[in-house]
């Protein structure tokens, strides 16, 4: 997609004729590999992004599958009625397994954001442990976040 993500997001909300992000917002996402727009309820993939062209098909495939999950756990955050407190974003980051948290931190996300990063992350392992045959609770999960 040329111009990037963020830009792709901002054409469709102009077109939609919906409020469109700032340049410095279109600029931030641009080279993400996949976004969630609330006002369209639209779920954008960067497939020009370098990480999908350079993995081989199996990759490209798992990662695909994981950003789509990642996305969609964004979605149902945002649209539902949720009773998380963004303020417990740092703590429950701290319980996380490894992976989810040092991808988090990596992302460098505002500290309000990191709630909805973990939860977002979470829902996509949870997903793919799901269509691996493991449901349920990963063991390297705590009772705390798999509730929340």
């Amino acid at each position: 997609m040329s111009g990037g993500l963020g830009q792709a997001a901002r054409n469709r909300l102009a077109s939609a004729k919906e409020r469109v992000p700032s340049g410095a917002q279109t600029l931030a996402v641009n080279k993400a590999l996949g976004m969630w727009v609330p006002d369209l309820r639209l779920v954008l993939i960067n497939e020009t992004h370098p990480a999908l062209l350079s993995a081989d098909p199996t990759t490209r495939e798992a990662l695909l599958t994981w950003v789509a999950w990642h996305e969609w756990g964004h979605a149902l955050i945002i649209t539902s009625a949720s009773p998380h407190d963004p303020s417990e974003g740092a703590r429950l980051l701290a319980l996380a397994p490894e992976g989810i948290r040092e991808r988090i931190r990596r992302g460098d996300y505002r500290r309000r954001e990191h709630l909805q990063e973990l939860i977002a992350e979470t829902y996509a392992l949870l997903m793919r442990e799901r269509i691996q045959g493991r449901p349920g609770q990963p063991l390297r999960l705590p009772n705390e976040i798999y509730v929340s």
